[in-house]
This record gives structure tokens, C-alpha cells and sequence, in this order.
């Protein structure tokens, strides 16, 4: 039977069972991609469930009161206007730890730059003390307000055996 299909060449029948076939073959092709389609949606669907239930579970984990005060505690930058007073601040600070100031230098104040980048003005100090004051001051030089140490240079004083410690340091303000 089917070698009497093969031989058969003018038979309407032939062209009909060949182009049910191809419409079938085609929709089977086509319903394996929807399925595939399909199945891909649906994982991905489980992917986000599962992020939006661990989400949902950290969140019932916050304690927002808590994560507020940590934010109250973190330093800002200062208002542009004192800038000054920052600057005396950290004076006072050498001296209240008996350091002996022997110069202070203070940039001016550049134009400010726009975008991401936050505003700083540098500051040079030289001072000389004993090691342990020199340990102390540096301990509570960044507490208060937004700065940063970018340079400190230590060389011990044999004259006196205190040591010579220059900081440059910058305040950042907005």
C-alpha cells in the first residue's frame, strides 16, 4: 500500500494527505513553541514570586525606628555658611587635647561643582605634641561633621621627643 502511494503521481489524494500532513506538522510545531512559551512565562512568574515573598519577609523584618536613628547618626555635610566655624572647631579640638598648633592653612572656598560629586574645601594643619595626645585628637577628628583626613605626615622631634604631624583634611559642605 504505501508503495503504491509512492507511485501514484496525478492522485488528488496524494496532494490531500500530503498538505494535512504539512498543516499538522506545522501545528505541532506550533503548539511545542507555545508550550515551551508557555512554560518560560510561567517560571518566570515563579522567580518573581519567590523574590516577592523573601521581600515581603525582610520587610515584615524591619524595624524602621531603629534604621532611623542609625540615619540620625551618620554625619552630613555642613551648610556652606559654616564652614568657619567647623574650621575653629577642629582648632579647639587640638588644643583641648594639648596639641601646639604651629600653622593653619585654609584654602578658599572654589566655585562649587555640580552633579554627584559633593563640595569640599581642604584645610592644612601642623601641629606637635606627645604620641598619645597626637592619638587621641586623630580619634575625634571625624566624629562630628563630614570630613576626611586625606593626608597625615608624622616625623618624630628628636629636640624634644614630641612628634611633628601635619593633616590635611577636608570638610565637605552643600
Amino acid at each position: 500500500m504505501l508503495k503504491e502511494f509512492q507511485e501514484d503521481s496525478d492522485s488528488r489524494f496524494k496532494r490531500k494527505v500530503i498538505v494535512t500532513c504539512s498543516i499538522l506538522g506545522f501545528a505541532v510545531i506550533f503548539l511545542m513553541g507555545l508550550h515551551i512559551e508557555r512554560t518560560i512565562v510561567t517560571q518566570k512568574l515563579a522567580n518573581k514570586y519567590q523574590k516577592l515573598q523573601s521581600e515581603q519577609k525582610w520587610l515584615s523584618g524591619y524595624n524602621a525606628p531603629r534604621h532611623l536613628l542609625f540615619f540620625k547618626s551618620l554625619v552630613q555635610p555642613i551648610q556652606r555658611t559654616k564652614i568657619e566655624s567647623v574650621r575653629q572647631e577642629k582648632i579647639s579640638l587640638l588644643q583641648q587635647n594639648q596639641l601646639t598648633i604651629k600653622s593653619v592653612r585654609n584654602e578658599r572656598l572654589k566655585k562649587e561643582t555640580k552633579g554627584k560629586r559633593l563640595n569640599y574645601v581642604s584645610n592644612t594643619l601642623q601641629v606637635e605634641g606627645n604620641w598619645e595626645n597626637v592619638s587621641a585628637c586623630l580619634q575625634q577628628f571625624n566624629q562630628s561633621y563630614l570630613t576626611a583626613v586625606s593626608d597625615i605626615t608624622m616625623k618624630n622631634n628628636n629636640k624634644n621627643g614630641l612628634v611633628d604631624v601635619s593633616i590635611k583634611y577636608r570638610i565637605y559642605y552643600i
